[in-house]
């Protein structure tokens, strides 16, 4: 597994860091449909997070059709909201649930950066017929860069190993 810092660089305000993405062995990061946007910030030590952005990418498996979307959406967490100023991190059911998924088949909570997470395995309608396409869609709030974070993966790759991968990799500060 290989960490991969996914960033916004802007020549005015510099890069902004949207998370540490792992990436196993023998698969490869390229950009994505657009490249990532950072609407707000936060620093934390000399490192700019998004708090409120997006951004997208493609993970590309060794075996041919072994492709990946990676979709990244960053919100910022309300004064007073569910990640209160003492820093408690909320209960599974606080986070938002997770990806805009047409039909759930598995989910539950993960344990991602010291963060409960919420995932869910399924499917997203895409395309035009809409078409039905595997998915894994993760969710969980982070009190130290203020923000929650949301990740979906779509593809015909089989995306449950996935889980494991972010579980053990995935960094948000």
């Amino acid at each position: 597994m290989r960490p991969h810092v996914l960033a916004a660089r802007s020549v005015v305000f510099g890069t902004c860091n949207l998370v540490v993405l792992p990436v196993p062995e023998g698969w490869r990061l390229a950009d994505g449909i657009a490249p990532p946007e950072v609407d707000t910030w936060r620093l934390r030590g000399d490192v700019s997070w998004a708090t409120e952005g997006r951004g997208s990418y493609r993970l590309v498996g060794p075996e041919r059709g072994g492709v990946v979307e990676a979709s990244l959406r960053f919100r910022p967490v309300r004064e007073g909201g569910a990640a209160g100023a003492a820093g408690a991190e909320p209960a599974p059911a606080g986070a938002t649930a997770p990806g805009p998924m047409a039909r759930v088949d598995l989910s539950g909570d993960v344990e991602v950066a010291g963060h409960t997470a919420r995932w869910a395995l399924g499917v997203v309608r895409r395309g035009f017929p809409r078409r039905l396409v595997p998915a894994l869609a993760l969710s969980y709030v982070c009190n130290h860069t203020g923000r929650h974070v949301e990740l979906l993966l779509e593809g015909e790759a089989d995306l449950r190993p996935w889980l494991d991968t972010l579980a053990a990799g995935l960094r948000c500060h």
